[in-house]
């Protein structure tokens, strides 16, 4: 957990307008959404690099925007079951019969 003018990641002070945010998935017994995670801009551009060379991760309940810049760099969708349900990341042509795209919304400051 960081407050708003620290990095979550390396804890540099940073201003308002220089940070990219994510939220990740609470628990069961969250009354709740967990705070964000604040992230600098060096940071993010790591996490980004990283987060291509693996070529996958796990989306946060709110992803960030560098998050959402990796993902259209790999040429990743996010898709699950009709309805409600857990979505997951594919390529675009190997998206499972029956499953629609899904678009996320940005935290955009």
């Amino acid at each position: 957990m960081s407050n708003l003018f620290n990095c979550g990641h390396c804890g540099r002070f940073m201003s308002y307008d220089e940070h990219d945010e994510y939220t990740n998935f609470g628990s069961y017994g969250d009354l709740e959404p967990p705070d964000p995670i604040y992230v600098c801009a060096k940071c993010a551009a790591i996490e980004k690099a990283s987060i291509i060379k693996s070529g996958n991760f796990m989306l946060p309940y709110l992803p960030s925007r560098y998050m959402m810049e990796a993902i259209e760099e790999l040429g990743l969708v996010e898709a699950g079951p009709h309805r409600d349900g857990p979505s997951f990341l594919y390529k675009k042509d190997e998206v499972p019969e029956g499953y629609v795209l899904r678009k996320r919304s940005v935290y955009v400051p």
